[in-house]
């Protein structure tokens, strides 16, 4: 079954250097209003872009709107212009949470060291994560 991870994140992006592509499947994971997400029985039809995250069976459209009862949180992700929040319970299947921060860091807007979230399994304490060249991970003791 697996253990579910709570998620958390926030950082500025930079709209703008997304594709047209990239912007449609953000928006699709966030749910934006009026966007052709919006809809219970929506179905997002390809192209999707180019990155292992959409790749794969990882459940990509739907995993920022889940949660688990082991959470007391419910999901509360969104995009205000610019400005990226999310905060989830996910399992992190094929490493969905590992494979959206690589896709999405390219389009962060904030300085190397600036701390972006954290994620945190039921079994064990939070990962802390940083913007850097690569983004960076540091465990918590």
């Amino acid at each position: 079954m697996g253990y579910y991870v709570e998620f958390h994140f926030n950082a500025d992006i930079w709209i703008s250097r997304m594709s047209e592509v990239e912007l449609r499947a953000l928006d699709w994971m966030l749910r934006v209003k009026g966007s052709e997400a919006e809809g219970p029985l929506a179905y997002l039809e390809p192209p999707f872009p180019d990155h292992p995250l959409f790749q794969c069976n990882t459940r990509w459209p739907y995993w920022l709107h889940t949660y688990s009862m082991y959470h007391p949180v419910y999901p509360a992700s969104c995009r205000d212009g610019g400005r990226l929040s999310i905060r989830t319970q996910v399992k992190n299947y094929n490493d969905i949470i590992e494979k959206f921060i690589d896709w999405i860091t390219p389009f962060i807007d904030e300085e190397d060291g600036y701390f972006l979230g954290y994620f945190r399994y039921d079994t064990g304490g939070p990962v802390f994560i940083y913007k850097g060249d690569k983004m960076e991970w540091e465990e918590s003791s």
